[in-house]
């Protein structure tokens, strides 16, 4: 193999590795599931997708990403804890208006075990906006507090059967069904669709990387029957 072959080979399946290390976690904090009952208690899962790096979430690629090291959320009128489960390397509390999972290291891309049971009051559609604060450093932090539009949008959870989650961004993974009194685990957030905002799927893009290796080995073997035809 030529060293501008070698080169080319080395640029292609560089490309592989840029690509599977850009693979695009759920944007946002969420709260699974997306709508419950009113009156019933319901085991709900916090989900943070993603550490945090300067600027708006979510961290670009390259960028230095800091782990998690604090999760709260706001509790409002209308809502009732009855429960906080612990959470691998955390410390769970509950305040007046809040519950809070602190003194551990959630890392990247790493969704986390943060569950609490809660009843909620009101009537069917009703949203219910329950702001999150992620804090990575003295300096790194996202307030997840903002409208559906904003950069950090806040969980909202729908009251009723099936009711959609309206006002929040998707939530990925999430389901229309509630939760019983202790369900199994909600499923973690789901990669954007390939051909969505995010840019072609990594299947899509790995794959054509490695038809571009082919075609490059393919025309290695027709140059070297060539020169073989040639002698």
């Amino acid at each position: 193999m030529s060293a501008s072959t070698r080169g080319v080979v080395g640029v292609l399946l560089a490309l592989v590795w840029a690509v599977v290390g850009a693979a695009p976690a759920g944007a946002h904090a969420v709260i699974q599931p997306a709508s419950a009952p009113a009156g019933e208690p319901t085991r709900f899962q916090v989900l943070i997708p993603h550490g945090c790096s300067e600027g708006e979430p979510p961290p670009p690629p390259g960028e230095e990403i800091q782990p998690t090291r604090l999760v709260a959320v706001e509790i409002p009128d209308g809502v009732t804890v009855t429960d906080v489960e612990p959470a691998d390397g955390f410390t769970e509390s509950q305040g007046e208006g809040e519950i809070t999972w602190s003194g551990g290291s959630l890392a990247h891309g790493d969704v986390g075990t943060f569950f609490f049971t809660a009843t909620l009051e009101g009537g069917d559609g009703d949203l219910v906006v329950l702001n999150t604060y992620q804090e990575c450093t003295d300096a790194l932090a996202y307030r997840w507090i903002g409208d559906a539009d904003a950069a950090t949008p806040a969980p909202v959870v729908a009251i009723g059967t099936g009711a959609p989650a309206a006002g929040g961004h998707d939530q990925p993974g999430a389901t229309d069904e509630p939760s019983s009194e202790d369900p199994a685990p909600a499923p973690s957030p789901s990669p954007e669709p390939a051909g969505g905002d995010g840019g072609p799927g990594i299947p899509v893009a790995v794959v054509a990387v490695l038809a571009g290796l082919g075609a490059l080995a393919g025309g290695l073997v027709v140059r070297r029957r060539r020169r073989g035809d040639d002698r």
